[in-house]
């Protein structure tokens, strides 16, 4: 399911469709792994959630890669009816 996502995804950002994608993908509510991680918020005139978003980047930059969705809760929801309307995350 990563590898897939992450194709559709390069391709959606040539198309500007990827709205659409991670809307999709949030449907499909993708559990976290090492190469996906949800967050549902974060303040970034706060120094600590600066330093927890840095923190969050690099485990992913050690690893594989991946990606971070920020205003999505661990089970994939975005506390809105529509997936993709999400804010920042924790």
């Amino acid at each position: 399911m990563w590898e897939e996502f992450k194709i559709r995804l390069e391709q959606a950002q040539i198309s500007g469709d990827i709205e659409k994608i991670v809307n999709e993908f949030l449907t499909t509510r993708v559990p976290e792994s090492t190469v996906l991680d949800y967050k549902w918020k974060i303040d970034l005139t706060n120094a600590s959630h600066k330093a927890k978003l840095a923190k969050w980047v690099a485990g992913l930059a050690n690893t594989r890669g991946g990606i971070l969705l920020l205003g999505v809760k661990e089970d994939g929801d975005t506390g809105d009816e529509s997936p993709s309307r999400g804010a920042a995350g924790e």
